[in-house]
């Protein structure tokens, strides 16, 4: 035990021992029937940086690491779709607008198509390639 704390590594009982006492704080503290249950962002809230900072880093990570890698993977989709040979040439801002579409189906529902049209038609004109 000794070697491996003076390598640097920690032995499990120092690592969980704030997280420990965190669970029995946050035991008995007053609750109601309506958080009995509570979610990690609740649980975050709930626990004081002064107190427990080390508790409070890893909720803090937990918390912004995504549960799935799925919107990842759909943003690449769609930039594979959206990037091909014939449009090698987009800025990257053009690029990350058109990407951002399959996201914001919503946003994009409440768009009048005819809006586009009479704005692109009143622009300048475009010179092809």
């Amino acid at each position: 035990m000794t070697q491996a704390h003076s390598q640097g590594v920690r032995p499990p009982e120092i690592v969980f021992a704030p997280l420990e006492i965190f669970k029995n704080y946050a035991r008995r503290r007053p609750s109601t029937e309506e958080d009995s249950d509570l979610g990690l962002s609740e649980v975050f809230a709930l626990c004081d940086t002064d107190i427990f900072p080390s508790v409070h880093n890893v909720l803090q990570l937990l918390l912004t690491i995504p549960q799935t890698s799925v919107t990842v993977e759909r943003l690449f989709s769609s930039v594979k779709r959206i990037k091909t040979r014939l449009r090698s040439l987009l800025t990257t801002e053009r690029l990350t607008s058109l990407c951002l579409i399959p996201f914001e189906k919503d946003l994009v529902r409440t768009i009048d198509p005819e809006c586009i049209l009479t704005h692109f038609k009143n622009s300048k004109n475009r010179r092809l390639l």
